[in-house]
This record gives C-alpha cells, structure tokens and sequence, in this order.
C-alpha cells in the first residue's frame, strides 16, 4: 500500500513540474512501451517459434540430403532432354498456389481496410526435398487494432506463411494510422525428382 501511495505521490509531482506538452510526451512514450509489451512481444514469439520450426526442417532436409548422397550413384548414363526438361520444371514454384495465396493476402487487406503496397517476392528452391520457398516483403497501412486482425487472419489462413521481420512505424498521429513493413517466407512442397 506504501508504495502505490508513493507512486501516486511521484506522479501528482511530476505532473506539477511539466508542461501539457511534456505530458502528453510521457503519456506516448508509456502507450509505446504499452504497446511494445502488448502487441510486439507475442508477434516476436510467434516468429521465434516459427523460426524454431523452419531450423527443424532444415535439419531435416540435411539429414535428408545425407542418407540421399549415399544412395545416389557416380556413374549415370546421360538422360534424355525430355527428363531433364521434366525434372527442371519439378523443381519450380507451384505458381497457382503461389498465386492463389498472394492474392488472399490482397483480399484480406482489403476486408480489413488496410491499405497494401506492392508484394515484393523471391524464390529459393531446395534440391533435396521438394520443397520451395518463396520471399515475400510487401507494407501495410491502417490503424493499430486492423493490422493487429490481419496479422491474426494471416497467420491462421495460411499455415505455410513463416514471419521473419515486422516494423511498424506511426505514419499519421492524428488519424492514429501506422504503416507495418512485414517480410516473410511461404513454403510450398514440390514436385521434386
């Protein structure tokens, strides 16, 4: 009790020391820090642990790539054009699937009312298993509660989606509008030979 009494007694005199503006200053910092511990900190576990869950399968596609090499033999004959030709295009992106879900992303800012800039994407594919990742890097812009639903919705919808980077940055104070800058990594099974 003492020590609420001391708080209340701090506060009541700094609020006698500083001006509105000073006020108001602090007030932002302490909804930053608010927000920091609210909002940021369980988005940046749910990447630690999908990050978590990406290392596992790199392992596992090492330990793949292993037993695979033992098996594989030095001298083959040399296939024919038309394998070849098929194993290459094995190895590209689904682009209906890549496609599909770039587009539900769009549509899901859109139900949200955010505003999205241009998707940004990369593709990496693995030789050993069938798999191919695609980098994604696009912006968002809205208030804090509707990137908050879309980050949500997002995660749910698509399972293959693995954040890697959030920023977000106050865009305009007075429409409490924020611009999000996400990056992050779709992974799609393939294929393969």
């Amino acid at each position: 009790m003492k020590l609420f009494a001391l708080m209340k007694w701090t506060l009541r005199e700094w609020g006698q020391r500083l001006s509105y503006t000073q006020l108001a200053i602090a007030a932002l910092l302490l909804l930053a820090i608010g927000l920091q511990w609210r909002v940021l900190q369980p988005l940046q576990q749910q990447v630690m642990t999908q990050q978590l869950a990406v290392k596992q399968l790199q392992q596992q596609t090492a330990q793949a790539s292993t037993a695979k090499s033992a098996t594989l033999t030095v001298n083959t004959p040399i296939q024919p054009l038309a394998t070849l030709e098929q194993q290459f295009k094995a190895f590209l992106p689904p682009l209906t699937q890549r496609n599909g879900q770039l587009l539900k992303i769009q549509q899901l800012a859109k139900q949200q009312q955010l505003s999205i800039g241009q998707i940004d994407y990369q593709y990496q594919s693995t030789s050993v298993l069938a798999l191919t990742q695609t980098q994604l890097r696009f912006s968002l812009t809205g208030s804090e509660t509707q990137l908050m639903t879309f980050i949500a919705l997002l995660l749910a919808q698509h399972p293959n989606l693995a954040i890697s980077r959030l920023s977000v940055e106050q865009t305009d104070a007075l429409a409490h509008n924020q611009q999000l800058t996400l990056e992050a990594q779709l992974w799609f099974k393939t294929e393969g030979v």
